[in-house]
């Protein structure tokens, strides 16, 4: 299966001073598919995965904020990993579908770690929803290859 030809600009870094953790940031809880996901804000979506020894709410707090400027935030918890349901090892095709639908019409995806994987797949899969990609630190990569 060929990637997309075109990847869309890189969304700015997420990075947020400590300082602004005291806004008060919509924030409800939300079960997508069998995963849990926390919801703050609305307007563009950004889809955070996180890789794994932490929740998708504790790694991505920092980018908290960010849901009072108008970005509506889905943080995930990958299978294995916090409140979502337990998994045998790492799947990251299987991340890729649940990503993938998250993504709506479009989002931005940001991944850190293993997550950087799952955002990657999940752009090769549906490049025309994509607004932006950010692998951080995406420690995986080579073992793919």
């Amino acid at each position: 299966m060929p990637g997309p030809k075109n990847i869309p600009v890189i969304f700015p870094a997420l990075i947020v001073p400590n300082s602004y953790l005291s806004g008060g940031c919509l924030r409800r809880h939300e079960q997508m598919s069998d995963l849990f996901v926390d919801s703050w804000g609305t307007g563009s979506r950004v889809v955070l995965v996180r890789g794994s020894l932490a929740t998708g709410s504790e790694e991505w707090q920092a980018q908290r904020p960010l849901a009072d400027e108008g970005f509506h935030l889905l943080v995930l918890d990958r299978r294995g990993y916090g409140k979502s349901p337990v998994a045998e090892g790492e799947d990251f095709l299987r991340d890729a579908d649940d990503i993938a639908e998250l993504m709506g019409d479009s989002a931005h995806l940001v991944g850190h770690s293993y997550g950087g994987l799952g955002v990657l797949f999940a752009a090769a899969r549906r490049p025309d929803a994509i607004r932006g990609v950010v692998p951080a630190s995406d420690s995986g990569w080579q073992r793919c290859f």
